[in-house]
């Protein structure tokens, strides 16, 4: 006995009516989730954030670096 397995073309729909599995309703709790993993790896290096943090407050020359962070995170965004 052989079993078949289908293989759906490009731009069909094995199951009718899904076509994407991240629905509405999921977005929100994705990027909650999202946040949350942040704020705990934020946790884990709140050392160095502190030490970067009075780098950047007290070093005029150093100050500019207080820019990287954001910056590299908008442009990740992007992608």
């Amino acid at each position: 006995m052989t079993m078949k397995m289908e293989v759906a073309a490009p731009g069909s729909e094995i199951i009718p009516g899904a076509k994407n599995c991240l629905t509405r309703a999921k977005a929100p709790l994705l990027w909650c989730m999202i946040a949350l993993l942040a704020a705990a790896g934020c946790l884990g290096i709140h050392r160095e954030i502190a030490e970067l943090w009075t780098f950047w407050t007290t070093d005029p020359l150093r100050s500019i670096g207080m820019l990287i962070p954001p910056t590299s995170i908008v442009l990740t965004l992007r992608v």
